[in-house]
């Protein structure tokens, strides 16, 4: 189950903690070196100036009594110390009354000791007697070698520090064990426990607690597994009652399937029937429409012949001396032709739309001789209710423009005649303007308006707005 000792948690713990046990120490064996590397220097101090203090005397007598032989025996005692290198009797005239040195030794760790101690000390003393302390007798030279004292102090520093690496492994050692002993062998144990569970009856296995470990964590968490094993048994157990219980309701679900696949297949057969006939139907409305257009624009020829020969001797008779009852009625019966001559025109006008066959002419007319015609074929129906018909056209207006008369006659027909109709008080503009190339008409009344739904529905097919109240229209129901 595990696939190396260094993956094992007590390996990890040991290698932690000695790593934090090793960096601490090596710390602490740093600074004993540092204080040790301090006391080396100052120790190797006082033991020069003990060595000074106790040849000064001798060496001032000496130098007092100008005795060579005494001065060389002095300077060969100094160089039996192992740091001397060289001692020197320097007079007053700074001429050398005696001296006597010898070689440095040669190590291979001498470059350490010298970068620590520095390679060569030199220390100088004045000469005097008690007798003659103001009498200058000249100086005691002594040249030290440090490399005595730094090998002791490398030596010693070189102990520290593999007592502490020693002693770090011990302790690697001792952890190891013991981790392994507390820690990794029980878990392993459980480890493996848990790896003899059946992944096809997981619900039936549980996993012993290890010695000694009922109360700590590894107990606790072999206790917390077990529980999830119980758990694990109970919902097993759930889910095969609700696998089984899915199984019945997917066989109950594909039975339903099927029966409302059957039932959609039924109406979508019965929606295509209806589809046939709805399009069958569609085609007879159709060609009952064209039958009909067909039917009014060739009546709306037939009629309006014969009406126009009416209109034409009705016109000839009002030509004639009448008295005004006679001519009142002639009047009557003409205008009401020349309305039943607009509206076979307009029925005309829409079978040709519902034929496609309606055209727009583009021919030069007098737009101003257009509305003023128009102007005074409303003016009667005007008068009568009172109202003020007033035309407003730019002196600047031209007097040809090419478009389509007739159409452009019965828009404004249309527009003044609804003005008139629901304008109760007040007056009806007829406004034409000309400017940039573009010519624009407007039909300005002072009657109720429309409401603001109306507007949008002015334009639908089949429907037309009735006044309701002041400033708002209604919708008729047409069916």
């Amino acid at each position: 189950m595990i696939n190396g000792f260094r993956k094992r948690l007590s390996f990890r713990l040991t290698r932690d903690t000695v790593l934090i046990a090793m960096a601490l120490g090596l710390v602490l064996n740093l600074i004993q070196i540092t204080i040790d590397y301090v006391n080396a220097r100052a120790a190797m101090e006082e033991d020069v100036h003990a060595l000074i203090d106790i040849s000064v005397s001798p060496a001032s007598q000496i130098a007092y009594n100008i005795d060579v032989r005494l001065a060389e025996e002095l300077l060969d005692g100094l160089l039996r110390h192992p740091a001397t290198t060289d001692a020197r009797i320097i007079d007053n005239d700074d001429q050398t009354m005696a001296a006597a040195s010898q070689s440095s030794p040669d190590s291979p760790y001498r470059w350490a000791s010298d970068l620590l101690f520095e390679s060569n000390r030199v220390f100088s003393q004045e000469l005097s007697v008690p007798q003659l302390e103001d009498l200058p007798l000249g100086r005691l030279i002594v040249t030290i070698d440090t490399y005595h004292y730094g090998l002791q102090f490398l030596e010693r520093a070189t102990y520290t520090l593999i007592s502490g690496l020693l002693k770090s492994l011990a302790l690697t050692a001792a952890l190891l064990g013991i981790f392994y002993l507390i820690l990794t062998r029980p878990m392993l144990n459980v480890i493996n426990a848990l790896g003899e569970v059946q992944a096809n009856s997981p619900e039936k296995a549980r996993l012993p607690v290890p010695a000694n470990h009922q109360q700590d964590e590894i107990g606790t968490m072999v206790g917390i597994i077990n529980r999830h094993l119980e758990t694990m048994d109970s919902s097993l157990d759930q889910l095969r009652s609700a696998e089984s219980a899915m199984k019945d309701y997917s066989s109950q679900l594909e039975r339903e399937v099927d029966d409302r696949t059957r039932e959609i297949s039924e109406k979508n057969d019965a929606l295509q029937r209806s589809n046939r006939a709805l399009i069958k139907a569609k085609e007879d409305a159709v060609r009952r429409a064209r039958a009909r257009a067909n039917f009014l624009a060739s009546m709306s020829h037939e009629i309006r012949t014969p009406l126009n020969g009416v209109l034409g001797m009705l016109g000839l008779a009002l030509e004639g001396d009448l008295d005004s009852s006679q001519r009142y009625r002639l009047e009557v019966a003409f205008s009401a032709g020349e309305s039943l001559l607009g509206l076979l025109n307009d029925i005309l006008d829409i079978s040709k739309v519902e034929a496609g066959k309606l055209s727009l002419e583009n021919i030069p007319f007098n737009l101003r001789n257009l509305i003023e015609e128009a102007s005074t074929l409303h003016a009667q129906q005007a008068r009568r209710k009172r109202i003020e018909l007033v035309n407003e056209i730019d002196p600047s207006l031209p007097q040809s423009f090419l478009g389509d008369p007739t159409r452009t006659r019965q828009v404004l027909n249309n527009l003044l005649s609804n003005a008139i109709k629901f304008t109760d008080k007040g007056s009806v503009f007829i406004k034409a303007a000309y400017s940039a190339g573009m010519l624009r008409l407007d039909v300005i009344d002072t009657g109720i308006g429309m409401s603001t739904d109306g507007l949008h529905k002015i334009f639908s097919p089949f429907s037309q707005l009735t006044p309701t109240r002041r400033g708002c229209m209604e919708e008729p129901d047409l069916g």
